[in-house]
């Protein structure tokens, strides 16, 4: 596949396709890709600005040498969501982002901050307005006050995530949550717990986080 999301023949335009709602809802639920760059693909974990909704990540000083940067999440197939990307790099020692990074991700191995603006998203053949991605969180303020909700009962959080991920976690914390969903950082990576619906504002998000909670304990 090139490494540039380009319209082709057998692409088509986002007016046929699955409705953006769908892509944003994918997009949010993951937070780890592959980054292709001068033919070279690397592992990527990120993190979203909550203000801008940028793409925030550390890459590698090479990665900043080359004009094309696509973002294949989870991996390069032909159903993935792939994202061409235009990087910018910010201070990883002062900005909110990088430091969201860590609480999701831990220490990061390359020290090349960077902001990536999404220009233009493939999902499957459909073809996107990368701006359609870039949505700031509804759900930023309220967000502490949220995971501590989660974190609150942690024998109901690792219930979830067995639930969400199929496997064991031990020690799971609520490190993220948007108007989608819940981001728990587990030691193998991040468990992502959807919403069953959107929740645009701090009451609906307690809502959903209640209702979750209760599942997780076994209450009706």
């Amino acid at each position: 596949m090139a490494q540039q999301p380009a319209m082709t023949d057998h692409e088509h335009t986002f007016e046929d396709g699955p409705p953006i709602e769908d892509v944003v809802r994918f997009f949010r639920a993951e937070r780890a890709g592959e980054l292709a760059f001068s033919g070279h693909v690397r592992p990527l974990k990120f993190v979203t600005d909550n203000e801008t909704g940028h793409i925030i990540a550390p890459v590698m000083v090479a990665a900043m040498d080359t004009f094309e940067h696509v973002l294949h999440i989870p991996e390069d197939t032909d159903d993935a969501l792939h994202l061409l990307l235009t990087p910018e790099p910010i201070n990883g020692d002062t900005h909110p982002g990088a430091d969201r990074w860590r609480i999701y991700h831990g220490e990061p191995t390359d020290f090349t901050w960077v902001r990536l603006h999404i220009d233009t998203a493939r999902y499957g053949p459909w073809v996107y307005d990368g701006d359609a991605l870039m949505i700031p969180s509804a759900l930023a303020k309220a967000e502490p006050g949220l995971c501590k909700l989660l974190n609150g009962d942690p024998e109901a959080l690792r219930r979830m995530c067995e639930s969400c991920a199929g496997v064991a976690v031990a020690d799971p914390v609520c490190v993220g949550v948007d108007p989608d969903g819940a981001h728990v950082r587990a030691r193998f990576g991040i468990v992502r717990i959807p919403f069953e619906s959107p929740a645009e504002t701090e009451a609906d998000a307690k809502s959903a986080i209640d209702a979750m909670l209760r599942a997780g304990k076994g209450d009706s």
